[in-house]
C-alpha cells in the first residue's frame, strides 16, 4: 500500500532529504507520486512547512508541529533577527516564512509573559501586551525565551 503524499513529503523534510521543491519533487516522484513544483507548493503549505536557515546558513523547509504544543529549542533562536519596542508596542522580526512559529511560541506563554496575543506576517510579529506599562517587564522575559 502506498504512502500518503503529505506524510511521504513530511518524511522527506524531516530526514533532511531535500531543501528544494524541485529535489521534493524528484523524490515523490521516485516513490511513484505523480507531482510536480506546484503541487509541491500546496502540500508544503498544507503541512505547515516553512523555510528556516539552517547552523550552515542555508535555506532548508521545517515542518512547524501545529497539533503539538511549541517547543523553544535552539531553533528558535536562530529564526530571531531583531526585537523593537516603542510606547504600545513589541515587534519581533524574525527569517522570513518564520514570524507564525515565533508568534505560536509566544501565544502558548502568554501568560507568563504579560501579553494579550501576537499577530504574525511573514517575518515580522507584532505582540500586544496586557499593559503598556508592562513593556520594560516583557522586553527581557521575552528576549530570555526566544534568543538564548
Amino acid at each position: 500500500m502506498q504512502k500518503d503524499i503529505k506524510a511521504a513529503l513530511i518524511e522527506i523534510i524531516q530526514d533532511g532529504k531535500a531543501r528544494t521543491q524541485q529535489e521534493m519533487c524528484k523524490l515523490l516522484i521516485e516513490q511513484g507520486f505523480l507531482v510536480n513544483q506546484t503541487k509541491i507548493s500546496r502540500l508544503l503549505h498544507k503541512v505547515g512547512a516553512i523555510k528556516i536557515k539552517d547552523s550552515a546558513g542555508r535555506l532548508v523547509y521545517h515542518i512547524d508541529q501545529e497539533q503539538t504544543p511549541p517547543q523553544k529549542n535552539k531553533l528558535i533562536k536562530e529564526l530571531i533577527l531583531e526585537f523593537e519596542t516603542n510606547d504600545y508596542l513589541i515587534v519581533v522580526h524574525t527569517q522570513p516564512g518564520s514570524a507564525a512559529m515565533v508568534a505560536r511560541l509566544i501565544d502558548f506563554n502568554r501568560q507568563d509573559l504579560q501579553v494579550l496575543g501576537t499577530l504574525a506576517g511573514d517575518d515580522t510579529v507584532v505582540i500586544i501586551p496586557e499593559r503598556v506599562e508592562a513593556i520594560p517587564v516583557i522586553m527581557p522575559r521575552l528576549k530570555a525565551m526566544l534568543a538564548q
